[in-house]
C-alpha cells in the first residue's frame, strides 16, 4: 500500500509432497478485520480444506503467501507430518 493504492489482497496456500511436486494449491481473498466491530486496517484470513484422498501418510511442505496487488509481499514454508 505504500507504493499506489491497495486494491486487492490475497492469500496463497500451497500443499507440497516431499518431491516438491505440487498437489492442492488454494487462493482467497483476505477480508478486512472487524473483530472490534470497526475497520482499523487489520486483515485476517484462514484457510479450511481437506486433504485429497489420494495423500497418504507422511511429511509434506506447507507453503503460504500474501499477495497485494498480485505480488508476494510475504511468506513462510512448514513441514507438516500426516499420521
Amino acid at each position: 500500500g505504500f507504493a499506489g493504492p491497495l486494491q486487492s489482497v490475497k492469500g496463497k496456500v500451497v500443499l507440497k509432497g516431499a518431491d516438491g511436486r505440487v498437489i492442492r494449491e488454494l487462493v482467497k481473498d483476505v477480508q478486512v478485520s472487524t473483530a472490534q466491530g470497526y475497520s482499523s486496517g487489520d486483515f485476517e484470513n484462514s484457510f479450511n480444506w481437506k486433504f485429497p484422498a489420494s495423500v497418504s501418510k507422511g511429511q509434506y511442505l506447507l507453503d503460504t503467501e500474501l499477495l497485494v496487488n498480485g505480488k508476494k509481499v510475504a511468506n513462510n514454508s512448514r513441514t507438516i507430518t500426516l499420521i
